[in-house]
């Protein structure tokens, strides 16, 4: 069995109102976890989470993308994890304008192993006006 070189787990903390489903996702380098890829149509819940892991077993880093769904409109989430020199870990995350993303945060203390989670919040951007004002 080889030995994991590289991984990184990614944890997405719905914050918000709404239901956010998955619509498609990849891995460029490296290969889904043991829980799995996620399943297309899953739907994570409002103010809920889900966790995926992917991993590399060669020389290599891992990349990959997950794009989810929602009345808002589409979110995406690339994450990056070179060979070495984790300076150069990357996750970006794209937000419609009514939803907003907080700074990922990184625990890279195993440095080959970064944990990352995302945090999506309402956006208060464009926000129509409060009905009950």
């Amino acid at each position: 069995m080889a030995a994991i070189r590289k991984s990184i787990d990614l944890i997405l903390q719905n914050s918000t109102n709404e239901l956010l489903t998955i619509e498609s996702f990849n891995l460029i380098r490296g290969e889904w976890g043991p829980a799995g890829p996620p399943v297309r149509g899953d739907v994570i819940p409002k103010q809920g989470s889900k966790r995926w892991m992917s991993l590399s077993k060669a020389f290599t880093g891992v990349d990959g993308y997950l794009h989810l769904g929602s009345t808002k409109g589409y979110i995406k989430i690339t994450w990056h994890v070179p060979l070495s020199g984790m300076q150069n870990l990357a996750v970006d995350v794209t937000v419609p304008d009514r939803l907003a993303s907080l700074a990922p945060c990184y625990n890279t203390e195993l440095a080959d192993y970064p944990v990352v989670l995302v945090t999506l919040v309402p956006s208060l951007v464009g926000s129509p006006p409060d009905r009950g004002e």
